[in-house]
């Protein structure tokens, strides 16, 4: 699932993918406000478990350990989130995709994962998709990366880990 955010000109920033067994749009239950602060896609099938406002306060009354966890959830989130504000206001495109391809390289594969777009990642990163394939294409050139059918594969992470620092 994808979690995002669309301006009035219809322009997304992705906020994050998230995987199975993760749990998303908690902020409403703490607001007077239940306007919801975010948008989501489904990317594959899902099964959602929709929990109201009233049953999850009671959740919490009725078990002090969810309040905690509830806790440790917002303390995640908000560290996601000034990452994200810290990128987009302190890193360039090209830094913010270097980063981002390094990043996905890290993470564990699964087979019902789905692949990112020149699209999702320019969303991801902020910016717009012929920006991102015309950076690949220059990474590509510059012996970084290269395409193997639907796949990237990195070829210089040490380059990628300068071009990250601003040391290009």
């Amino acid at each position: 699932m994808e979690i995002f955010r669309l301006s009035d000109g219809g322009r997304e920033q992705m906020i994050e993918r998230l995987g199975a067994g993760e749990g998303f749009n908690l902020v409403p239950l703490f607001l007077n406000d239940s306007k919801n602060q975010a948008n989501v896609r489904a990317l594959t099938t899902v099964d959602l478990m929709l929990i109201h406002k009233h049953d999850f306060q009671l959740l919490m009354e009725q078990y002090p350990e969810l309040v905690g966890q509830v806790a440790q959830y917002f303390a995640n989130r908000l560290k996601h989130m000034l990452a994200l504000v810290e990128n987009l206001a302190l890193l360039s495109v090209r830094q913010r995709l270097a980063a981002f391809l390094i990043q996905q390289a890290d993470q564990p594969k699964f087979a019902s994962q789905p692949r990112w777009t020149q699209e999702q990642i320019a969303c991801h990163l902020g910016t717009v998709r012929d920006v991102v394939g015309r950076i690949l294409r220059q990474f590509e050139e510059n012996g970084l990366l290269r395409f193997q059918r639907q796949y990237i594969q990195l070829l210089d992470c040490q380059a990628l880990h300068t071009i990250i620092k601003g040391e290009e």
